[in-house]
C-alpha cells in the first residue's frame, strides 16, 4: 500500500457530509497520514454561513473524525487577509496576461476582497505542505479541501505536479454549486517535486493575482506552477472530472 501525505486545507465546511467518501475512496485505499492547514477564524456549513473564531483546543476537537492527523495548523485568517490586501492595494499597476495558452480561462474582473480571499488560500497550502514530516517518508502528496466529496476512486497518475480534471470553459458570474468551475486548478497531487512548489505558493499567487487579471481566478494556480522557479513540469489529468469524479459541496 502506498503512502500518501494528504494536506487538507481551509474552512471545515461540509467536512461531515464528505468524510464517508474520503474515507472510502482515499483513507482505506492509501496508508494515509493528514496534515491540516486551516483557519482560526472559520466556519461550519454552506458558504455564507457566520464565521466563529475557534481555539487550537477546539479545532482539535473538530478534527477527531480523522484519526491519522500527522499535525494541525490553526492559520490567523485576519493577518493572512490584511498582508494580501496591502500588497494588492500598493500594487504599482495591474496587468493582464497575454498568453494565448491561457485564452480558455479568462474571465469577468474580480473585487478586491474577492482578490484577497483567492490568494489567502494558498498561505494555508504553503503552510501545510511546509509542515510534512520526512518528505521522504511518502510516496505521493495530494492538496485536498474539506468541502470535496468523491464520487469514485482516483487513478493517481505519475508525474511530479499533477492537476485535477480537464481543461474547460468556466461561466464567472456562475456559482459553484452551478456551473463546473475547473476545481483541478484547487486540487492537485504528485511526488516530492510537488513540495518545492508548494514552498513559496503563496507569494507566486499573490504576485500572479495582480499580473493576470484578465484570467479566471480558479485558472491562476496553472499560470504559477507553470512558471515555478525549479522548471518542473506539470501534467493535467484529464480522467478525474468534476462532477463525475468528484463534487465541491459547500
Amino acid at each position: 500500500m502506498r503512502k500518501m501525505a494528504m494536506v487538507l486545507t481551509g474552512h471545515f465546511r461540509s467536512f461531515k457530509e464528505n468524510f464517508q467518501s474520503l474515507k472510502h475512496f482515499i483513507l482505506d485505499q492509501f496508508d494515509v497520514d493528514i496534515y491540516v492547514s486551516t483557519w482560526d477564524k472559520n466556519y461550519i456549513g454552506p458558504s455564507g454561513t457566520s464565521v466563529d473564531l475557534y481555539s487550537i483546543d477546539q479545532v482539535n476537537e473538530i478534527l477527531t473524525i480523522y484519526s491519522n492527523i500527522k499535525k494541525v495548523i490553526v492559520n490567523d485568517f485576519d493577518m493572512v487577509n490584511e498582508q494580501s490586501k496591502d500588497f494588492i492595494s500598493s500594487f504599482s499597476k495591474f496587468k493582464k496576461n497575454k498568453d494565448p495558452y491561457y485564452k480558455q480561462y479568462f474571465g469577468a474582473p474580480i473585487t478586491l476582497d474577492v482578490m484577497i480571499y483567492n490568494v489567502g488560500q494558498w498561505y494555508a497550502v504553503e503552510k501545510g505542505f511546509a509542515s510534512i514530516d520526512n518528505i521522504d517518508q511518502y510516496d505521493i502528496f495530494f492538496r485536498n479541501r474539506f468541502d470535496i466529496n468523491f464520487l469514485r476512486p482516483i487513478n493517481f497518475k505519475t508525474g511530479p505536479v499533477v492537476m485535477i480534471g480537464p481543461p474547460g470553459l468556466r461561466c464567472p458570474t456562475k456559482h459553484l454549486w452551478k456551473q463546473n468551475c475547473n476545481a483541478r486548478n484547487q486540487l492537485f497531487y504528485g511526488t516530492q517535486e510537488l513540495c518545492k512548489v508548494t514552498k513559496n505558493i503563496y507569494n507566486k499567487y499573490l504576485l500572479a493575482q495582480c499580473t493576470c487579471i484578465n484570467l479566471n481566478t480558479d485558472n491562476i494556480l496553472e499560470y504559477v506552477f507553470r512558471h515555478n522557479d525549479f522548471e518542473i513540469p506539470i501534467r493535467i489529468d484529464n480522467d478525474f472530472i468534476e462532477y463525475e469524479g468528484f463534487e465541491i459541496k459547500k
